[in-house]
């Protein structure tokens, strides 16, 4: 079971944290088009949260309208399961579940397998402070979280 220090990986990352302030209690987190995140204080699974929206962030999805929430939704929590499995995080099953929910049955296809891949070394990389930046893990150190493929869970999570 693998640490993240919150303030590197944000810092790192160039994500703020902002004060929750939706109106509905039931919203775990949600992130802003301007690489603001916010987790709801009393979420369930707080470290889940903060891996969901941070994808949504760096994804930059509330930029970019043409993405359906569907492939929104599956690209965070495709992030977010990845990064508990990488560094032994509890909420995995929960992550499959909404999986299982928002891909109805479709596949995965290869640019959104390429892009939950991608954030997810991401942000494995920006908050391990033995790689050189955020993409770019150091040679140096062989303990580097390493980031499951998403092909590699029970269907429907498959490309």
């Amino acid at each position: 079971r693998r640490n993240i220090p919150k303030a590197l990986l944000l810092g790192t990352l160039g994500i703020t944290i902002i004060p929750f302030e939706h109106i509905d209690g039931n919203v775990q987190g949600y992130a802003t088009g301007d690489r603001a995140i916010a987790i709801n204080p009393v979420a369930a699974l707080p470290h889940k949260t903060l891996f969901h929206e941070l994808a949504h962030a760096l994804l930059e999805h509330a930029k970019d309208p043409t993405i359906s929430r569907a492939v929104r939704e599956v690209e965070a929590e495709g992030v977010s399961l990845l990064c508990l499995e990488a560094l032994g995080l509890d909420g995995t099953e929960y992550a499959r579940g909404y999986l299982q929910h928002y891909l109805a049955n479709n596949e995965l296809n290869d640019i959104t397998c390429e892009r939950i891949i991608r954030t997810t070394q991401r942000i494995i990389t920006a908050g391990n402070p033995g790689t050189r930046s955020a993409g770019a893990p150091s040679t140096a150190r062989s303990d580097v979280a390493r980031v499951p493929h998403p092909c590699a869970y029970p269907r429907p999570v498959r490309c």
